[in-house]
C-alpha cells in the first residue's frame, strides 16, 4: 500500500517496545476504524533529537517510563560529553 501521507510518530510508552509497532494519531474515531490495524512499511525521514526528547518527556516526568528515559538520555549526555572532553 502506497501513501505520501508523513506522521511525526511521538510515543514513549512501555506496551510497544519490541513489537515492531507505532501508534498513528487519527484526528476521529472514525478515522481510526477506517485505517484500523495494518501492516505497511515505513521509511523513516528525519530521526528525533535527543534535545528534542527531552523537551517533549520533561513534563511527563512524573511517570515511571518517561523518568527513566530521561534518566538514560541524562547519562547518555554526560557520557557523550565526558568522551569529547578526553579527546
Amino acid at each position: 500500500m502506497e501513501s505520501a501521507e508523513e506522521y511525526v510518530i511521538d510515543d514513549y510508552g512501555t506496551a510497544l517496545v519490541g513489537t515492531n509497532t507505532i501508534d498513528l494519531y487519527k484526528p476521529s474515531r472514525l478515522e481510526m476504524k477506517r485505517w484500523g490495524v495494518r501492516q505497511v512499511d515505513i521509511d523513516i525521514l528525519q530521526w528525533g533529537s535527543e534535545e528534542q526528547s527531552i523537551k517533549v518527556l520533561t513534563p511527563r516526568a512524573k511517570h515511571a517510563t518517561p523518568r527513566r528515559m530521561l534518566i538514560s538520555l541524562a547519562s547518555k549526555k554526560k557520557s557523550l560529553q565526558l568522551a569529547d572532553r578526553e579527546l
